[in-house]
């Protein structure tokens, strides 16, 4: 299951382009600084970003998604010091780096969906 996902994800990367990265750090640090539930803090991204609500399935996906690369990060597969570390702004001190950084994976995601991109 969480392959599927994590496959998933990977092919809706590939077909869109790159985030701006100063509104990716922002919804990162809005959403992981909120004390609520992941599946909280994932439906207020997707809304934020995309301006809608999620199907059951994408809800499904993102969460199998975040949950993978949580799952990575705790196990010192993936290096969340690294990931958090792009920007300009600092990171919150008081968050737990390893749900921030698989929050700021998901955000990335779903800021380079087609749909979160206008075009000018």
């Amino acid at each position: 299951m969480l392959a599927e996902a994590t496959r998933e994800m990977a092919l809706i990367r590939k077909a869109c382009c790159q985030c701006d990265l100063g509104q990716w750090h922002f919804s990162v640090s809005q959403t992981s600084r909120e004390h609520s539930s992941d599946r909280e803090k994932i439906l207020k991204a997707f809304r934020l970003i995309v301006c809608r609500k999620p199907s059951d399935k994408e809800m499904k996906i993102m969460e199998d998604y975040y949950a993978g690369q949580l799952e990575a990060y705790r196990a010192k597969k993936l290096d969340a010091a690294r990931t958090l570390n792009i920007g300009e702004y600092p990171q919150d001190k008081h968050a737990d780096s390893n749900t921030t950084a698989a929050l700021a994976k998901l955000i990335g995601t779903l800021y380079n969906l087609e749909e979160a991109i206008t075009k000018s």
